[in-house]
């Protein structure tokens, strides 16, 4: 603050940005906005006393106004079922002050996958195994975009098949008979069936396909 001689009655301010009045800008301090970036800024100083004509004194002007500053605080995370065409969802953690927009990058192994973009990812089989990370960039008009990373997560695991028709047996249960497998229907569709047929609860030696033709071995089984 000036010091003022004699002691000034009252004290008034403006302040300017490149030189020109901020309106409404006349409190001891200032907020800068987005109208102030890579703008200098100066304060006029005006004091009054009674007996004496005002004397206005301005301000050397400051730097240039940066863009503020977010700050990340609460880290991104991976919520969901992590694995195979399994949910992942990006929780984009905490920002001050609150961005105007938020984007995602997906990684699997430190390496982008291709078109990755949304806060939700499903895995597919070639994601099997491997480590996925989420990138989040908070961007605000005004303000320095920042960058916060989820932790890697856990291997991607295998995905689970759902049981849509469970599988049956048809045919009559004597020796010379022939049993016939429906193997049922799944989700996703499987891409190959591996079938054996068990004689109290043992495997039978080559029997993998969808008929068995029954003899006096299984008569009681």
């Amino acid at each position: 603050g000036a010091a003022w001689t004699p002691a000034a009655t009252t004290v008034t301010y403006q302040w300017r940005a490149d030189g020109q009045n901020i309106p409404q800008a006349t409190s001891p301090t200032l907020v800068l906005g987005l109208a102030q970036e890579g703008k200098q800024i100066s304060v006029v100083v005006t004091g009054r006393a009674a007996g004496f004509p005002d004397s206005a004194v301005e301000s050397v002007p400051t730097a240039v106004v940066e863009p503020g500053v977010i700050t990340n605080t609460a880290a991104p995370a991976i919520l969901g079922e992590l694995r195979v065409d399994g949910t992942l969802t990006a929780s984009p953690g905490q920002w001050n002050p609150a961005p105007t927009t938020l984007a995602y990058r997906w990684f699997a192994n430190g390496r982008p996958i291709p078109a990755a973009f949304a806060p939700t990812l499903t895995p597919g089989p070639e994601l099997l195994g491997k480590k996925l990370a989420v990138r989040v960039t908070a961007r605000k008009e005004g303000y320095d975009a920042l960058r916060a990373r989820a932790p890697r997560s856990a291997p991607v695991a295998p995905g689970a098949f759902t049981v849509l028709q469970p599988p049956g047996v048809t045919g009559v249960t004597r020796p010379g008979e022939t049993l016939t497998l429906d193997p049922g229907s799944y989700s996703p569709a499987a891409d190959e069936l591996a079938i054996a047929w068990l004689r109290d609860g043992v495997p039978v030696d080559g029997a993998t396909g969808t008929t068995y033709p029954l003899t006096a071995a299984d008569l009681g089984s």
